[in-house]
Formats: structure tokens, sequence, C-alpha cells
């Protein structure tokens, strides 16, 4: 709960208090008002595209952020109406030199938002069986992709899902896997080729802090496949007792695979997918140095909060931020 509560701060009530502030007082100077704005409304565009955790904190509340933000940034600009144009005395000029200070810093994330990778992008079929999910770690720099200073998992994925009311899980922190939305979907082969690994039998983690059993087996039940286009994909944390393929198997894209879990080095349900280059069979080196491949899902190489709409069918046009 420590932890949700966080991110709800950082999320939203960081950017709404900064903002309510900014409407409640009058400026010294339209200049100095101007800036702090700007720098405020730039923050909650930057948490908007990429902050972590709207899947805890609600997808929808990602929206509600905006709605409310706007008018807040509306009445704070007309306050300031009538101002001095440039701010006066030494407090107000470094008031002003702090408000564009943020507004570089936090401008400068945008730069950094990872939505293209280097290599180009392999396309894979989206291994996720029917239902809504959120990317919440995916693209091409450290910034959107907690994932990226490993070199083999440089381009990873961890997707979580949505339930109807744009929550990763039923209850807010809730320490049970099945209220958790992506807990026992069905997972699929995004590829048709041989699978190398097949890993089940491991109990699925607590949900929380990460574990010494995790760390252990980081990648708890888990599959790897050798596709045709000569990429090692990787499909991790996976429900026990729910892997039906086995090592030296043939598969087709599309062929159900196992479910998603909570098994190895893992604080809540999610998959975990990645792939390197070339055959690779052995875990340690697809986990920490094998050359990294950024994938493309449906023609769209994800980054964090793009969100994937998965029918009954197998189609996902999904929603891109």
């Amino acid at each position: 709960m420590l932890a949700l509560s966080f991110t709800a701060v950082f999320l939203v009530v960081a950017p709404l208090l900064w903002l309510a502030v900014l409407a409640g007082r009058s400026p010294g100077s339209w200049g100095g008002r101007a800036l702090s704005l700007a720098g405020c409304l730039l923050y909650v565009a930057l948490v908007f595209v990429a902050g972590a955790g709207w899947a805890a904190v609600g997808w929808y509340t990602r929206w509600a952020l905006l709605v409310v933000a706007l008018p807040l940034a509306a009445l704070a600009l007309w306050r300031a109406r009538g101002a001095a144009a440039l701010p006066t005395g030494l407090w107000g000029w470094l008031g002003a030199g702090a408000s564009l200070g943020a507004l570089l810093y936090v401008g400068s994330g945008f730069v950094l938002l990872g939505r293209s990778s280097a290599p180009p992008a392999v396309p894979v079929q989206n291994p996720l069986g029917a239902g809504a999910y959120l990317v919440h770690h995916g693209g091409g720099n450290e910034v959107v992709n907690g994932h990226y200073e490993v070199p083999a998992q440089r381009y990873a994925l961890d997707i979580l899902g949505l339930n109807g009311a744009g929550f990763n899980a039923s209850r807010l922190a809730s320490s049970k896997l099945e209220d958790y939305a992506i807990y026992g979907t069905s997972l699929h082969a995004p590829c048709t080729g041989e699978v190398l690994v097949a890993r089940d039998g491991l109990a699925d983690m607590p949900v929380g802090p990460l574990t010494e059993a995790g760390r252990a087996a980081p990648y708890g039940n888990s599959v790897f496949i050798h596709c045709e286009s000569d990429i090692t994909v990787v499909l991790a944390h996976m429900k026990p007792q729910s892997v039906r393929v086995a090592a030296g198997q043939r598969v087709s894209a599309g062929d159900v695979l196992g479910a998603v879990g909570n098994s190895g080095n893992t604080s809540e349900p999610h998959l975990h997918l990645h792939a390197v280059r070339g055959r690779v069979a052995d875990p340690q080196h697809a986990l920490a140095d094998a050359e990294p491949v950024p994938l493309s899902i449906d023609g769209r190489f994800l980054v964090r909060n793009d969100r994937l709409v998965v029918s009954s069918g197998g189609s996902s046009p999904g929603s891109s931020s």
C-alpha cells in the first residue's frame, strides 16, 4: 500500500497540487506565472505519457488527471491578467529562474521517451489471450524501460492486465493473485518455431517485494522459442502446472503455451517478454548478455503506457496511448 501511495502522489497528487497552488495565488508577474505554468503542464504531460504505475492507480484516472488539470491551468493563467510582464526584485527573478529550470528539466524528459529502436523491430504475433493490457516496461531507453540497462533485455516488455474499471487488480494493492486481471490469461506462441526451453513446476511468488527464491530462478516457469526469423523469444513468469509444451517440440504461431502467473523474480502477475538474436537455449545467456532484438507486436513497437486490447478472435487493434 505504501508503494501505491507513493505512485499516486507522483502521478496525480503532486501535479494537481502544483496547479492548485498556481490557481490559488496571484502572480508577481505574468512572465513568471507563464514559466511556472509551462513547467507544471509539461510535468502533467510527462507523467501522462511515460509515468509508471497507471495500471495500479487506474487507467481512467490517467485521463481524469487531464480533465482536472486543464481547468486549473486556465484559472492560473486567468489570475495573471493585469500583472507585470517581468518579475521584480530578487525573489521574483529567483522564482522565475527556478521555474525556468523546472521547465527545462521536465521538458528534457520528452527527448527520452524511447518510442523507436535502433535495429529494426522483428514482427511477432501477440502472445496474449483475450483481454485489455497495459505496457508497464517497454521502449528504447531507460526512461520508459526498467530492463534497458541489461544488455539482453534492452527491449524487453513487462505487460500487465486491466480489468473493466481500468485497474490491474480488483482490489487496490491486493495480495491475492486471483485478483489480478492478467493472472491465468492464456499465452500463445508469438511465432512458428522450436521450443528450446519449457520449465514448469515452480511455485508462484507472493505479491509484493522481490524474494531470494524468485531471484534464484528469475524466469520462473517459462518457455523459449527459436523462431523461423532466427530469434529466440522468452516468455516468463508463467503459472505453475500450466505449461503445455516441451523442449524440442515444434509450435505454430498462436498455439497455446500455458498461462500467465507470478513465478520467478516478479512482484505481481505479468508477462515478461523479450527476444535475443539466434538460437539461445542457455537461460543465463538469454537473461544477461545475448544480443537483444526489439519486437513489433501487431505492427507496433510497444512503449510504456501503450495499451493492447485483444478480442476473442486474437486481434489487438489497441490504443497507442
